[in-house]
Order: C-alpha cells, then sequence, then structure tokens
C-alpha cells in the first residue's frame, strides 16, 4: 500500500501487517496510482515532474535519474492465472490478493481512463474525470452506440454522475462536495411546497446478482451476490454486463449497488424560482426543510419555474473492495465460475429437409448459470469439427407431478406441474396454441419424447410452474404419451433457443457430439460427451388413426386413416401427401397371451379378417385378441403401432 510500502501481509508469517490506516482490503487502484504517481514525479516529460526531486546532472546531460530506466519489482515469472489460482501447485497463491505482486494487475484501468478513451473514441472534447475513482479489467462497447449509451451501466454500477457541462465532469455520488443550498421554493406544480415519495420497502430490491467476466477463470462468466440481512421480501435484481471484474471488486460493487439502490430510495419534487436557472441535470442540491442529506438532480421541467425532480444521494465513502464491504447488514456469496452445463438432445418427429431430402436432425438444449454460450462439435477420427453453437440457454426442468401413463387423446381440465431451473413460462391465447405456441417436450419412461403444448401457466412456488390447458401428444408422439413420465423426467420449452444441427450418414447411426463453452478448453471439465443415438424419430411414419371394426358375419373388417408428416394441414386437399415411397402396411394378430399369431402386408387402409383364418390363428373359441397395424416407411421396421382389442 502507499501509506506503508514495505510491509507485506501474509497469514504464515510473524512479520505480517497491512499499511498505516489500511482497511485490509484489496485496492488495485491504489497500488497503479501509487506506481503512476513515482513514475509521474520523476519523469522529466511528465507535467507533473518535480525537479527537486530529479534534478539535472552537473556531470552529463540529462536528470540524475533516467526515468526510462525505472522498473517496478514483484512481477512474478509464475504464469498469470495459473498463479495464483493453483493453491495445490503454490502455497502463496492466496497472498497475491492483497500482496505486491503486479501480474494480472498492470493491464487493467482505472473508471476514469476507460470513460476518456470511450470519450475520445467519439471524438468528443476531453472531459474531467480526476473525480471519478473505481477499477476494472476491461468493458466490451458491444454496439454502435452514443457515449451516455456506452456510459450509463457503468455508472449505475460504480454509482457515478455524468456532468459534461460542469467544470467537475465525471464524479462519484459520494463524492458530491459541491452542494447548492436550496433556498426559495415556491411550489411544485402549483401546489405543495414540497413533495417527498419513499418508495416502500417491499419493493426495495432485497439481492443483486452481478455477472462478469473474471480474469482468474480465463474469463469465463462468473457471479456474485449481495443480499440485504433481515429483509422480510425477496426482490432479486439480476445485473450481466459486459465487463471484466476480479471476485473482490465484483463484490463490492454488487454490495455497493445494492446499499445504494435502498438509500436512495427517496425522491424530492420542487419548483424553484428563475435565479436558480443555472441548475443542470447531476447537480446536487440540499433543502434546509428535508435535512441535510443532499438529493441529485434526475430531471428538469422549465417553464414557469424550474420543476425539479431529484433522488437522495448516497454520502458515505464506501471501500471499492474486498472484505471491508461486507458491512451496514450485507452479506456477500462467494464467487461462482461457469461450470457443466445440463444438456440433452431430442430426436422429435419433426422432419426437416435439406435440399427437398429428410435430413437426420439432432436438437441441442442445453441450460447453465452463469450461461456461456455452448460449442457443439461432432467427434471424428480426423479431430472434432465445430457444427453447432448455443447462443442462449433453453428453459429447461423437471417434471414434478402430472406425467401418468396411458393418458389418451387431448384433454384441457388436467395439468402438468413443472419446476424450472430458471426462467419463466407465459399464457397464450387460444389463437396462439393453435399456431403452435408455448411447445415443450417431455421425455416418456419409453425415452421418448413427448411434444405437446399448453395455454396457460401458474407459478405456484418458485420457479414451479402449473400447466393447463395442455394439448398432448402431438406430431404424432402419442406412444410417448401413452408410456408416460415420471417425475423427474426432462421438461425443455421448444422455442428460439433450441438448434437444430443436420448429421451426416444413415438415420440409424449414432453420433458423438463433445459439447462445452466457448472459450475452455477441451481438457476442461465443462466439456461433456453426448451420445445421440439413432435420428430416425423424423422418417418414422406415424400410427394410424381412427382404427375401427366393421363386422359382416363371423368376418371382421379393419379400417383406418394414416396419418402424414408432410403438409397434412391442408383442409382443401382431397388427400393428404402420402410421404412416403409407397403405402403400405404391416398388421399383427395378438392372441391372449401376447404371442403374434398373424402378419400380413396390405397396400390399403384396409384388412379383411375372415372367420376361416381367425379359428386357425386362435380356435374354434370365441377368445379377444388384439390387432395392430403401421404404416411402412422408407426404413425397414420403423412405423408407429396403433392397436385396438377384439372381445
Amino acid at each position: 500500500g502507499a501509506n506503508q510500502p514495505n510491509v507485506f501481509s501474509d497469514p504464515k508469517s510473524t512479520e505480517s501487517a497491512v499499511p498505516y490506516f489500511s482497511s485490509g482490503a484489496r485496492d488495485d487502484l491504489q497500488q497503479r496510482n501509487y506506481l503512476e504517481t513515482h513514475l509521474k514525479a520523476f519523469d522529466p516529460e511528465s507535467e507533473d515532474f518535480d525537479a527537486a526531486l530529479n534534478p539535472a546532472s552537473n556531470i552529463y546531460s540529462g536528470q540524475m535519474l533516467d526515468a526510462s530506466r525505472m522498473y517496478a519489482w514483484a512481477y512474478d515469472t509464475r504464469p498469470f492465472p495459473a498463479f495464483p489460482r493453483e493453491g495445490s501447485l503454490w502455497s502463496d497463491g492466496e497472498n497475491w490478493r492483497t500482496g505486491h505482486w503486479l501480474n494480472g494487475r498492470l493491464g487493467a484501468l482505472s473508471l476514469a481512463g476507460l470513460v476518456e478513451a470511450i470519450v475520445k473514441d467519439h471524438a468528443l472534447p476531453p472531459m474531467n474525470t480526476s473525480r471519478l475513482t473505481g477499477w476494472l479489467h476491461g468493458y466490451v462497447v458491444q454496439n454502435p452506440q452514443s457515449v451516455r449509451d456506452s456510459l450509463e451501466p457503468l455508472f449505475d454500477l460504480f454509482g457515478a454522475s455524468w456532468r459534461p457541462q460542469a467544470p467537475e465532469g465525471f464524479s462519484l455520488d459520494e463524492k458530491a462536495t459541491q452542494v447548492r443550498a436550496i433556498l426559495d421554493v415556491v411550489g411544485y406544480n402549483k401546489s405543495a411546497e414540497i413533495t417527498r415519495v419513499r418508495t416502500s420497502n417491499s419493493l426495495l430490491p432485497t439481492a443483486l446478482v452481478l455477472s462478469f467476466a473474471d480474469p482468474l477463470s480465463d474469463y469465463q462468466n462468473a457471479t456474485v451476490s449481495a443480499f440485504q440481512a433481515n429483509a422480510g421480501e425477496n426482490n432479486q435484481v439480476q445485473n450481466s454486463l459486459p465487463i471484466v471484474l476480479d471476485g473482490d471488486t465484483a463484490s463490492g460493487l454488487a454490495n455497493r449497488w445494492l446499499l445504494r439502490a435502498r438509500d436512495e430510495a427517496e425522491t424530492l419534487r420542487i419548483s424553484l424560482a428563475p435565479e436558480n436557472a443555472d441548475l443542470e441535470v447531476g447537480d446536487f442540491i440540499s433543502v434546509a426543510t428535508v435535512g441535510l442529506a443532499p438529493f441529485r438532480i434526475d430531471r428538469i421541467t422549465y417553464g414557469e419555474t424550474q420543476a425539479i425532480e431529484a433522488r437522495k444521494a448516497k454520502t458515505y465513502v464506501f471501500a471499492p473492495s474486498g472484505k471491508s464491504l461486507l458491512a451496514r447488514n450485507t452479506r456477500s456469496q462467494d464467487i461462482s465460475s461457469s461450470g457443466r452445463a445440463v444438456i440433452v438432445a431430442l430426436d422429435l418427429p419433426e422432419p426437416v429437409l435439406r435440399n427437398g431430402v429428410v435430413a437426420p436432425v439432432v436438437r441441442i438444449a442445453a441450460y447453465s448459470k452463469p450461461w456461456k454460450r455452448q460449442l457443439v462439435l461432432l467427434a471424428q477420427d480426423q479431430g472434432d469439427v465445430t457444427i453447432g453453437n448455443l447462443a442462449r440457454p433453453a428453459i429447461m426442468g423437471e417434471l414434478v407431478s402430472g406425467g401418468a401413463a396411458n393418458w389418451r387423446g387431448r384433454r384441457s381440465g388436467t395439468s402438468l406441474t413443472i419446476k424450472l431451473y430458471d426462467g419463466a413460462l407465459q399464457s397464450v391465447s387460444k389463437t396462439a396454441l393453435f399456431s403452435g405456441a408455448n411447445s415443450a417436450a417431455l421425455r416418456a419412461t419409453n425415452g421418448e419424447w413427448e411434444v405437446f403444448q399448453f395455454q396457460s401457466v401458474e407459478e405456484i412456488a418458485a420457479n414451479t410452474w402449473r400447466l393447463t390447458g395442455l394439448l398432448r401428444g402431438q406430431l404424432g408422439t402419442k406412444d410417448a404419451m401413452g408410456a408416460g413420465a415420471a417425475p423427474g423426467a426432462p421438461f425443455v420449452l421448444l422455442d428460439s433457443s433450441i438448434v437444430e444441427i443436420s448429421m451426416s450418414g444413415s438415420f440409424m447411426t449414432s453420433h458423438e457430439l463433445r459439447i462445452g463453452p466457448a472459450g475452455k478448453g477441451l481438457t476442461d471439465t465443462a466439456w461433456q460427451s453426448v451420445t445421440t443415438g439413432a435420428l430416425a424419430r423424423s422418417v418414422t411414419p406415424l400410427a394410424p388413426e381412427q382404427l375401427r371394426i366393421k363386422k359382416s358375419g363371423s368376418d371382421y373388417l379393419f379400417k383406418w386413416i394414416r396419418c402424414g408428416r408432410f403438409n397434412a394441414d391442408d383442409w382443401d386437399a382431397a388427400e393428404i401427401p402420402l410421404g412416403e415411397a409407397s403405402e403400405s402396411y404391416s398388421i399383427r394378430i395378438i392372441n391372449s397371451v401376447g404371442a403374434t399369431v398373424r402378419m400380413a402386408t396390405v397396400l390399403e387402409s384396409e384388412f379383411n379378417y375372415p372367420a376361416s383364418q381367425r379359428v386357425a390363428d386362435l380356435g374354434a373359441s370365441t377368445a379377444s385378441f388384439k390387432f395392430s397395424v403401421k404404416q411402412n416407411g422408407s426404413l425397414p421396421g420403423l412405423g408407429l403401432e396403433s392397436e385396438i382389442l377384439v372381445a
């Protein structure tokens, strides 16, 4: 620390100490300021050069100390971030946090330096940033946007104000030393002199989850959380920023934001006389009748008077990072880096055409928190090949109840209860429902995915949703619907986060995929292998419907209606497209003990079963039997069966 740079914090040493007046918290900005101050003081090219410290030599031309030959001590040759992260290799890794090390710090920048760079990039004149303090390792401006749009997320997190016309330019609210005392209040909107509004405690945030990139974890996503202790409500705010922070700073900023959000819950509305016309948004004012705490002006409406809306500003100084931030009844949660995602590979019946031909397709859904973009690689002998990119987390969860087996038809009077990992579901109108909205997949006990839809949702507990207005067994998945789903069965909302990936080879070929977060090496434990299995569901003919019997004397005539997989929703067509190379059906006669006693192939959607064949198959008794039929497809053995019991 600059106050006493010769001491070193090391819990294992009897000489461990912290600098004078230090809180013991990590403060990289203090280290940076200390180094820059020394370098500038000895450098004759700097405007802060102090000739008394580095006088000119009377022997040679130049200063007595060559500033270009000044070096900073404490740069470690151990590679960052392996050191300090790998505690199993180096026992002094924990000392890095508050120690002298320059590793992992020299590439960072101050908040003031970042603001100066953004202002310069927009070709604006320099602004005063001397009143800004703060430290970060990087920031991504993701889209073309104005200076204000670029800076507002940063300023909200750090608690800064932008006053481009004022001499102080930018400043932190806690450095509000210039406060205008307001004496002449003429009444807000010609009514009460002063209107004070305080947001109800039940509406104030009680927790903040801050997502950021962590340089100690190869710049992967990480989160820290700040909580208001003993809060009666559970109002959590999530803030995901394209910012690179160390865990200590992120924790401090999260606590600081939460405290500020609660402290600034009070707003003030007044109208001022014309002599206060020089006030601007961002100025700090105080009104004697409401106490000494300053208020920051958020809005000014000009008219006969100036209508001012201001928010109470926090004035206490808060440490920038580290354990000293755990104060004022707040507690901080440890940093957590991105781990292994929950991944499912879905083989769904909806066909996908590639160049007019049905292609084997696997659909991938993934979820992790915090989310990290996932890459999908196909394992091949010559090396893995990237074949997909999961940009958004899927809405996923597990079945709690309601997935009983032997469900038949479409019913709206029952429900499913789903517990989501995260996210939310929403209700839709009947029109939207019948247009395909709110489609989801639920894995049945037979290993197949049932596709269903739901119209209405209700959150009955934290992340637990009741789904009603159900359309079950959609897209020909009544076999999965009939098998039922057990509690804990995976649930996936079929939205745009699901990625379709066309695979080469046969529909019966199994594929080995490797899926993991972008930016992590393939040896990282976050990567995992996923086997697709055969992808034949999209070329499997659907089960025939409306299976019925017509009896003529002692003979039976079975009839049915085939289901189509392609363009089968044309109500004006006399017949739906066949969808197969030719039309044929495989039938089975199954006796009362479950044995198949007759098999046949027919070319029309009917089968005549005369009494003579029935006696030959089942004997002279009138024992019950089952009739089963399936449509044949392009691949042998495929096709979903429908059956009927004949008693």
